[in-house]
């Protein structure tokens, strides 16, 4: 009984996604999982930011057929207005670029955000990373990134 009721509190969680498209297929990866999320049911709103207008009519198709909400290559101030209009619960980012925002973000709203860091990016500037409530490695070479940078202080290595 009590886990259901954990997961209705759960699923009622409201999470803004964050991203910045670049050509390593992390922003493929992004939505594919946002997609399975939603599935899921949480309620979730993707902002994915820096899209080539190119490439911005085919993602515009891609994300209306998958049903997800979603904002494309709005600004800083438009995250913003998001944030404040909606009520999100949560704010999770998947680009090192964007991790400053996030912090600025979270200090103004008060609101916790999960810092997601993948391989291929290639930053080494997780200046920002530190504010974050969570952080995510989806592999060993990025979480060797960040352990670097934070060492000494990481001290717990979790593997599922």
């Amino acid at each position: 009984m009590l886990h259901i009721f954990l997961l209705r509190q759960v699923m009622a969680v409201r999470v803004l996604w964050l991203n910045k498209f670049d050509f390593s297929g992390n922003t493929e990866a992004v939505m594919a999982w946002a997609r399975g999320v939603v599935h899921k049911g949480l309620k979730l709103h993707l902002v994915l930011t820096g899209i080539p207008p190119s490439l911005l009519e085919l993602y515009k198709k891609f994300i209306n057929k998958s049903g997800l909400q979603s904002s494309l290559n709005i600004n800083w101030q438009q995250v913003q207005n998001l944030l404040y209009y909606h009520r999100f619960d949560l704010l999770h980012v998947f680009h090192p670029d964007l991790f400053r925002m996030a912090a600025d973000l979270s200090n103004s709203f008060q609101i916790p955000w999960v810092a997601s860091v993948f391989d291929g990016e290639h930053h080494d500037d997780f200046t920002f990373l530190y504010t974050a409530a969570y952080i995510t490695c989806c592999n060993s070479s990025s979480f060797l990134a960040i352990k670097d940078f934070f060492y000494p202080y990481v001290c717990l290595l979790y593997t599922s």
